[in-house]
């Protein structure tokens, strides 16, 4: 948590949830789905839970987590492709600033020999602007989130094929003011 705090993006998102009175925990559980870790909404804007798979206390993991709870905090919760986006993108500014690797981050398609695929190489390249714009480009997150079932390499399992793209409480882009990423 220190190392996330210590970012300048980590910082923002910690010391806002911070000021609430709502409650955030993080704990550790066993996870059999595969998955690193989750947030858990306590609803009503009350705060949540962050579970990370047995003490995973990845630093991507978590941050990318603790962005579901920004996003909740917000109003913005919920399971969806745009959140999805948001939080891979946080976790990504936090693992660059902090010096990790940001291979976990990663939502850039997988490409299995397709290597000249028009649609896997425009989303790729869709993929790349929101990694190093200055500032967000809407349609490229809006390329990326249309185009994440089918390319992205998080859905390789099928992980995310029930998540919508969007819900109606999602219309603002809260990873916007983050950037530069």
């Amino acid at each position: 948590m220190n190392r996330i705090y210590a970012t300048r993006n980590g910082h923002t998102v910690i010391d806002e949830m911070e000021a609430s009175t709502d409650i955030y925990k993080i704990i550790s559980v066993d996870i059999d789905n595969g998955s690193a870790g989750y947030y858990q909404s306590n609803k009503k804007s009350s705060g949540g839970t962050i579970a990370l798979n047995c003490n995973d206390f990845n630093l991507s993991t978590l941050s990318h987590e603790i962005f579901h709870g920004y996003q909740d905090f917000y109003g913005q919760g919920g399971r969806s492709i745009v959140n999805e986006i948001e939080a891979n993108l946080f976790a990504y500014s936090i693992a660059k600033e902090a010096g990790e690797s940001t291979k976990q981050t990663n939502i850039f398609a997988i490409t299995k020999g397709n290597e000249w695929d028009d649609c896997l190489n425009s989303y790729n390249k869709n993929v790349n602007t929101l990694y190093f714009s200055p500032t967000l480009n809407n349609d490229a997150f809006n390329y990326v989130r249309d185009e994440f079932h089918s390319y992205s390499s998080k859905n390789l399992r099928g992980s995310y094929n029930e998540y919508p793209l969007q819900q109606t409480n999602q219309g603002n882009r809260l990873i916007s003011k983050f950037y530069p990423l």
